[in-house]
Parts: C-alpha cells; structure tokens; sequence
C-alpha cells in the first residue's frame, strides 16, 4: 500500500516517517492478514481507532519478523546453491 493509498482511505495527510511505521506494520506484523483488502481494512481500523501509538507498539514484531524472514530467504538461497553444487559433483564435475 503506497502512502497515497493510506491517506486516502483514512482521508488525512501522515508524515512520512509515521508512514513508514505503517507500513512495516502492514507488511510483517504476523497479526495483520496477509496484504490485500483485508489486511488494508485492519491498518486503517486501526488507525482510526487508536492513532499512530499502537504502531509504535506493534513496530518491534513486525521488524523482528522481517529480520525472520530474511534469514529465511537467505537460508533457501543457500539451500539452493548448496543444491546446484550437489547437482554439479553429480555430473562428475568439481567444484
């Protein structure tokens, strides 16, 4: 969600680095769903509902997720490479 989008559904401008709190909350908050409309309604809700605090609170596990989550990504890409490699000794190549 762009933080155009956000401003207009809440119909009120949002300084840039209160945006920014929004949308890691948006994006890696395990109690948000997914990143569709539904997850957009729940942000807005909670915006209107408690204002820019309760981001502030929700902020810390939506970073610890996203630093989850790239150590995951990292993990497959070496899982994958380590697989490439099984896959090249296999062919009677070293590496």
């Amino acid at each position: 969600m762009s933080k155009e989008e956000f401003e207009e559904l809440v119909g009120t401008e949002i300084a840039s680095e209160d945006f920014r709190v929004i949308h890691v909350v948006y994006s890696y908050h395990p109690s948000i769903s997914g990143r569709g409309d539904e997850a957009k309604k729940q942000v807005v809700a909670i915006y209107e509902k408690f204002g820019m605090t309760v981001f502030y609170d929700m902020l810390g596990r939506a970073e610890k997720v996203l630093i989850y989550e790239t150590s995951i990504n990292e993990y497959k890409k070496k899982i994958a490479d380590l697989k490439r490699e099984i896959d090249v000794l296999g062919k009677g190549r070293c590496v």
